[in-house]
């Protein structure tokens, strides 16, 4: 009889177990396909464990993201207000990928390994931050608008001379907003999700030329005049006109002064005649014709002031108003003239025409008192020019006729020497140049009908 009953213990306790095994498999089983975020996982500080991935997005978007959106910054600038709103942003949270973590966790690796982790964040919770960005871009149009709008530019004080004396007009200071500042408190702001007021503040623009600056011109530091033939009226037209335009410029430490922009384009609509100028070493009809005289002149006021030449090209052919190795050219779009203003000062350039003569003054302080500046030349080598004849079927046959004004050709090395109280202190190279012989072009005649036994050379 006990053996029975020892039996009946023995299947009645199988069977519990074999319940209690399935109830256990049952809810194991439940736990691990669950669609819910396990117990004890927090997202920043709200806890999202036994919700689904849907219903954990609408609580996190309404908590962190709704608020945020509706927030702004007030910015004061000068008086007025400007709303900068967080919605303007493109502001973004990570949601969606936190959730994501969230959900994975207790759902890696076999089953053991899956109700260890479970069981491990339900009695140690696990915090997952969310990551917050915005359109930096947009805050940057923000910036720029208020930057642009209360920008007020400087004003550069001004100088004319006026008979013997300077009139100098003072600057005129400039403000704007200080844009690092403004942005850095923005960003600020919007990094520790905050509202509030902003106050930009202003700094002030100092204009690049002072009346300060311009007190230091009060001396001629160089000065050149050279003659012209009044009775050429285009050529002498275009020297009057380039020296309004380049008259009153100012030109400060540092920096290069380029002829050719300052006289603009050489064109008929700009002003300029037409005159003999030098092609391919030969005297022809150009716009502009002139306009080198203007270029010499300002080179020898150039070195008369000890100013950096920065490029100079000679004249092709040898020119009759300044000795060899002392001239300067320009073309429009392809040679030009250019020296730096290398003294601690600003330089005024006056330039004034009177009746046969061109004049180029320098105005500046001066930094070579008692230095006296004379120059040498030394001909290297002289080329004498050729006679090239052409035929001219308007000539009558027989008949030669010199068509041009022939000179020879130099090679010519001119320094600059500059004496101090009597002395030479200093001697420099400034050019070796060529100048390339003008050949005398002769007409020839060969008009029938009308031979003539004699010929014209002059």
């Amino acid at each position: 009889m006990r053996r029975y009953v020892l039996i009946g213990i023995v299947v009645a306790l199988l069977v519990l177990a074999g319940i209690l095994g399935y109830t256990l498999y049952s809810n194991v089983k439940q736990v691990l396909n669950t669609d819910r975020i396990y117990k004890g996982i927090y997202i920043e500080n709200t806890p999202v464990g036994g919700l689904t991935r849907a219903e954990a997005y609408e609580l996190l978007e309404n908590t962190y993201l709704e608020p945020l959106r509706s927030k702004k910054i007030e910015v004061e600038v000068d008086g007025n207000e400007y709303k900068l709103d967080y919605a303007s942003l493109d502001i973004k949270i990570n949601i969606g990928e936190a959730i994501e973590q969230a959900y994975s966790i207790g759902r890696k690796g076999n089953i053991s390994r899956r109700f260890r982790e479970i069981r491990r964040v339900y009695d140690h919770p696990v915090v997952i931050r969310l990551k917050f960005e915005y359109n930096e871009g947009k805050l940057k149009e923000f910036v720029d608008e208020l930057f642009e709008k209360y920008y007020e530019s400087p004003v550069n004080a001004s100088i004319r001379k006026v008979g013997n004396q300077f009139v100098i007009t003072p600057e005129k200071l400039g403000r704007k907003l200080d844009y690092n500042d403004l942005i850095n408190k923005l960003k600020d702001m919007i990094k520790n999700k905050k509202e509030g007021k902003v106050r930009a503040r202003f700094v002030q623009i100092v204009p690049r030329i002072t009346k300060n600056e311009l007190s230091k011109i009060k001396e001629v530091i160089g000065s050149f005049t050279t003659k012209f033939d009044a009775s050429n009226r285009a050529r002498s037209e275009n020297i009057r006109i380039a020296a309004r335009k380049i008259n009153g410029s100012l030109i400060m430490p540092g920096e290069v002064f380029s002829l050719s922009k300052v006289i603009g384009p050489v064109t008929v609509e700009n002003g300029f005649k037409i005159a003999k100028v030098i092609v391919n070493n030969e005297f022809v009809d150009g716009v502009g014709g002139g306009l080198c005289q203007i270029a010499t002149t300002m080179y020898n006021a150039v070195l008369m002031a000890q100013l950096k030449v920065v490029e100079r090209v000679p004249h092709s052919a040898l020119i009759s108003y300044v000795p060899p190795g002392r001239d300067a050219t320009i073309a429009s779009g392809s040679i030009d003239f250019k020296f730096k203003n290398t003294t601690n000062a600003p330089i005024y350039l006056e330039s004034y025409t009177s009746q046969n003569t061109v004049t180029i003054n320098f105005y500046g302080k001066n930094t070579h008192k008692g230095e006296v500046v004379k120059f040498e030349s030394e001909v290297l080598e002289k080329v004498p020019y050729k006679k090239v004849y052409k035929n001219d079927p308007m000539l009558p046959k027989g008949v030669q006729k010199l068509s041009n004004k022939p000179q020879n050709g130099l090679k010519v090395k001119t320094y600059m020497l500059i004496y101090e109280n009597g002395k030479l202190k200093e001697k420099k190279l400034l050019s070796i140049d060529y100048y390339k012989p003008v050949n005398a072009i002769i007409l020839v005649g060969t008009k029938e009908n009308t031979t003539v036994n004699s010929s014209v050379y002059n």
